[in-house]
């Protein structure tokens, strides 16, 4: 698939993934993982079986989840610590000067290219990645107001 007609939808997409993120209990469980790459034998990948029927979501939350660290310029590790520490996505990007609009345009971009990459392999359809930015591009970015922990 092709992302390039998706960029006006990149700038709005992710809110269902953020609150999928934040059900599944995703900062805690990516705080133990180390930041992979897109690729088929990513971790995403390999703790998937047939009968997974969210590791599409995983793989989505934790490319959403990498891209907003490098938008920060910090590794998905540290992002991870600091929003279990209590602060929020846009605390950090405000300390690194950028408003959320500038902060949702960088992420859209850079989400795009890891969404387009794992479609490509196959690890994802291209409507689940065009649903993921849609969101991103609406507004809804995850953590943004940080990691609020169910219980």
């Amino acid at each position: 698939m092709t992302m390039s007609r998706v960029p006006g939808i990149a700038v709005k997409t992710i809110g269902a993934v953020a609150a999928g993120m934040l059900s599944m209990g995703a900062v805690s469980a990516f705080a133990a993982s180390p930041s992979p790459t897109p690729t088929p034998t990513s971790s995403a990948t390999d703790t998937s079986t047939p009968t997974d029927r969210h590791s599409d979501r995983r793989t989505i939350a934790r490319a959403v989840l990498d891209s907003e660290a490098d938008v920060l310029g910090i590794p998905t590790v540290a992002l991870v610590k600091d929003l279990e520490q209590g602060l929020t996505v846009s605390e950090l990007a405000r300390a690194d000067g950028l408003t959320k609009s500038r902060f949702t345009t960088r992420l859209a971009i850079r989400l795009t290219l890891r969404l387009d990459t794992l479609v490509d392999h196959h690890v994802i359809t291209a409507q689940h990645a065009e649903t993921a930015l849609r969101w991103i591009a609406s507004g809804h970015i995850p953590f943004w107001d940080g990691a609020q922990r169910l219980k």
